[in-house]
């Protein structure tokens, strides 16, 4: 083989090397960049979602604590009570409705919630939304708003609560759409999983699990912490942004894709 052959090869080969390098560089920091605004993406969605659920939980505060000083529910009798707070629930959009006396027992029909920490809190003259809780009449897991009934004394006479299902949360969640394959869930304060577009994963699946969770972004949830990052799961990757809603027992909301 001649000289220039030789040179000629050995130049091709040198520039082909060259662009190779160039190109995998110039993609990767592509990606980089790519990753960098699709978790800045992530947070803010986060943060927007988690003021949306504040926001809406603070409403539903509102209307129980309101009701809270209706006079029918502290002096009417058991059976008006019973269709006047169904109105209530029905008038608010709740799922459902309930009165309890001072020994948490239902006017309605007699069942007892005294270990509803709800309830308790609500004697205590705090109003409050619960955790995940599964409803004692249809077994459904869902959220209630609690709040005291006051009598003419202003004393606390018992707690009005209305209940809502766990989809009735979700369809709050569902209206932030990020992308085709993102979706929007929130998480207690111990990493459970308590509202999803999948119902399955709704009061069993945990952040925190060390075979199928979110790794070391769920210290950080835990930590009532805003921020994003990426995960693993089931061999998929995912970018998810996550944001601390106020007002609760250390809810979380999670936006992933």
């Amino acid at each position: 083989m001649k000289l220039r052959t030789k040179l000629s090869l050995l130049f091709g080969i040198v520039v082909l090397s060259v662009v190779t390098i160039v190109g995998t560089v110039a993609y990767t920091k592509s990606a980089e960049m790519g990753t960098t605004d699709a978790r800045n993406t992530m947070q803010v969605s986060a943060n927007l979602a988690a003021g949306e659920i504040a926001s809406k939980l603070d409403d539903f505060m509102k209307m129980a604590q309101v009701s809270g000083y209706d006079s029918v529910l502290a002096t009417a009798s058991d059976a008006i009570v019973s269709h006047y707070v169904n109105q209530l629930a029905e008038n608010y959009a709740f799922t459902s409705g309930n009165l309890v006396d001072r020994n948490g027992i239902s006017r309605k029909d007699g069942t007892d919630f005294s270990d509803r920490d709800y309830v308790q809190k609500a004697l205590e003259g705090k109003v409050n939304i619960s955790d995940l809780t599964i409803s004692k009449y249809t077994g459904n897991y869902g959220f209630s708003v609690a709040s005291p009934v006051y009598s003419g004394n202003n004393k606390i006479s018992g707690v009005v609560y209305f209940r809502m299902d766990a989809d009735f949360m979700g369809n709050i969640l569902n209206q932030i759409v990020i992308s085709d394959n993102s979706y929007t869930y929130l998480v207690d304060g111990d990493g459970m999983v308590i509202v999803h577009p999948d119902e399955t994963q709704i009061g069993t699946y945990n952040i925190t699990d060390k075979k199928d969770g979110l790794g070391s972004i769920a210290e950080k949830i835990l930590s009532q912490e805003s921020g994003a990052g990426t995960y693993s799961r089931k061999g998929t990757e995912y970018i998810c942004g996550y944001s601390p809603v106020a007002g609760t027992n250390g809810w979380t909301v999670v936006v992933t894709a």
